[in-house]
């Protein structure tokens, strides 16, 4: 995998090539950029295969797909520059409102105390709702989505591939390498296909 189509590589931004803030900066944006991307891939070929939930391993088919070669492929992702500015203003957005959040921690009173209450309300709707999705996806069995020998740039096509060209892939920079620990760890961690489960199309089974 080459470094993405933005100033990544160096790890550096043109202002100050020797500010070490800006190599993290770049490093983190660039992993949202990457792990944006993948979700959209994974659940493209949840939808291929004929399924309603995504999972570890359609993740994990994703990630290792663009980190062997996807994620700079214009063809594949066309936008990676305009994604790369949009995450990096919204992570310096993010930053500028925590440091404005320390000054209004202090303050104490009535309105406070409904923020509280409206923000512990709202948490347990999305503790309902992944509760509800967990019970939709334990029944659905995972499967793999059929090749498209009409286009090999269909998702199902480089998915089903992305464990072979993974093993051949050998990070070079620290984002590489970054994205190759990622998802090892991944892999270590999410639990694995059923012996039933079918073998993925032209890929490793």
């Amino acid at each position: 995998m080459e470094a993405p189509r933005f100033p990544l590589r160096s790890g550096r931004i043109a202002e100050d090539r020797a500010l070490p803030d800006a190599f993290l900066h770049n490093t983190l944006t660039g992993l949202a950029v990457f792990s944006e991307c993948a979700l959209e891939q994974a659940a493209e070929y949840t939808k291929a295969a004929g399924r309603s939930v995504v999972t570890a391993q359609d993740m994990c088919l994703a990630m290792k797909a663009l980190a062997a070669g996807d994620f700079n492929d214009p063809r594949i992702v066309p936008d990676a520059e305009e994604r790369f500015r949009r995450l990096s203003h919204t992570i310096e957005e993010g930053d500028d409102g925590e440091e404005g959040e320390e000054g209004e921690n202090g303050e104490e009173g009535e309105n406070g105390k409904e923020g509280e209450e409206d923000e512990e309300g709202e948490e347990d709707e999305e503790d309902e709702e992944d509760e509800e999705d967990e019970e939709v996806g334990e029944d659905e069995a995972w499967s793999a989505a059929p090749n498209h020998a009409e286009d090999p740039l269909h998702v199902a096509n480089r998915l089903n591939s992305a464990s072979a060209r993974w093993c051949t892939f050998t990070p070079s920079t620290p984002f590489e390498r970054a994205v190759k620990r990622a998802i090892e760890t991944a892999e270590r961690v999410i639990p694995r296909a059923s012996n039933s489960s079918p073998p993925i199309p032209g890929g490793a089974a």
